[in-house]
């Protein structure tokens, strides 16, 4: 059978059982969801929260392997391999990631009471005799009053507060207190050469050589950050799959942010510069929009499964509502293009832009993508491919990513 007939008959699967699901505008809800064991504690499953007659609507693709709830005006939507989700245009992290496991999608119990939480604010959510249990009234049932000077009585309350009752999660911001991690994207790669120059001069070459030369300095000047490379060699990695290499590091404890480095090509020949990207569906100017559809345009060598992923326009909407992302990567743009252009002073500094990148698309996590010049300007491309350049380029983005790191850190 044919891979588009499988996703079709799949997706009419899960809209069949949204139509049959409760309605979502119960006041009362009250409900309970057994907890299942697995490898990384306690959890519960897509398949059991659709099924309890708990008033939400939602769908699952079973091809990009992301699932949504929705009730009201709240929803939240996950993605197996994720310790994060989005939640009413917040992010909620987790110590461990969604997970599939013995036929079933299982959300970890402390992504599952913050995705709850946002859901059904109304409700008290407790664990009981290994089932989550919900029921209205916010406000937490006063403990049994024991005689002070029965330890047993005290302790034995104690005890049962541990195990019975499952507090609300806060909503954490974009990253941890700490960042951790950072990933560093090499643009294009493998079968897509990106921007080729005159004489066969490779956008792909350029940046793989530059984003090893700012990971080296990176690690040796951070002790305590890992760095993480979406591709180290000359391989093509789809453009969705560059942020899930990211985002499937982010944790309840690590935080990290994201940076992809490209050439940019003009038919202008005179064009010549460097600039920094940030995500927005709001391009901050013409040759902004046509800088994101050159970079967009690799999509044509992916698979149609991923395709489907870069129309995906309640993810989107939904990523695109996560403010403090938006705040924390222009902060990290905007530091990053200062430090460029106090070291740079052969090509002109273009500035701080937005546009609607899909490398950026899903990103979790503070997100740039950098066009360190223009390989079809005569001069730069000479320069971009001269290795003691690349070593300039290199220190003053990390020069970015640190003086970033610092402002972050003080701000948290």
């Amino acid at each position: 059978m044919h891979f588009n007939t499988l996703h079709s008959i799949a997706a009419a699967v899960f809209i069949i059982i949204f139509a049959n699901s409760p309605s979502a505008d119960s006041a009362d809800t009250a409900w309970n969801i057994p907890v299942i064991q697995s490898e990384n504690g306690d959890c519960a499953s897509f398949y059991d929260i659709a099924r309890s007659g708990a008033g939400v609507g939602f769908s699952f693709d079973p091809v990009l392997r992301r699932g949504r709830f929705f009730r009201k005006e709240h929803q939240v939507i996950f993605m197996e391999g994720y310790a994060a989700a989005l939640a009413d245009g917040k992010i909620i992290r987790a110590d461990h990631p969604v997970m599939h496991s013995r036929n079933e999608t299982l959300i970890p119990e402390d992504l599952f009471i913050g995705l709850m939480a946002i859901l059904f604010p109304e409700l008290h959510i407790d664990k009981k005799n290994g089932r989550y249990c919900a029921s209205s009234g916010k406000i937490m049932e006063k403990p049994k009053e024991v005689n002070p000077e029965s330890a047993d009585d005290q302790q034995k309350m104690e005890s049962e507060d541990r195990e019975n009752t499952v507090q609300k999660k806060n909503i954490s911001s974009a990253t941890a207190e700490k960042i951790s991690f950072i990933v560093l994207d090499a643009g294009h790669g493998g079968k897509d050469p990106g921007a080729i120059g005159k004489g066969k001069i490779y956008e792909k070459n350029i940046t793989l050589s530059v984003i090893k030369k700012l990971g080296s300095i990176l690690g040796s000047d951070n002790k305590g950050i890992k760095i993480y490379y979406t591709r180290s060699s000359d391989v093509f990695v789809e453009l969705g799959g560059r942020t899930e290499i990211a985002n499937r590091k982010l944790t309840n404890k690590a935080g990290g942010i994201f940076v992809s480095i490209h050439v940019n090509a003009s038919v202008v020949p005179k064009m010549n510069g460097f600039e920094t990207y940030y995500l927005s569906q709001n391009p901050s100017n013409s040759e902004a929009r046509s800088t994101a559809a050159l970079e967009n345009n690799v999509v044509v060598l992916e698979n149609p499964g991923r395709r489907k992923s870069y129309d995906d326009v309640e993810y989107i909407e939904a990523l695109m509502a996560t403010t403090q992302i938006q705040k924390e990567s222009r902060m990290l743009a905007e530091t990053i293009q200062s430090r460029m252009a106090s070291v740079n002073k052969e090509f002109p500094s273009r500035g701080v832009k937005t546009a609607d990148f899909f490398v950026l698309r899903g990103s979790l996590m503070p997100a740039v993508l950098i066009e360190i010049g223009y390989i079809t300007n005569a001069k730069e491309a000479a320069r971009l491919t001269n290795d003691a350049y690349q070593d300039k380029v290199a220190a003053s983005v990390a020069k970015g990513i640190e003086a970033f790191l610092r402002t972050y850190s003080g701000s948290n």
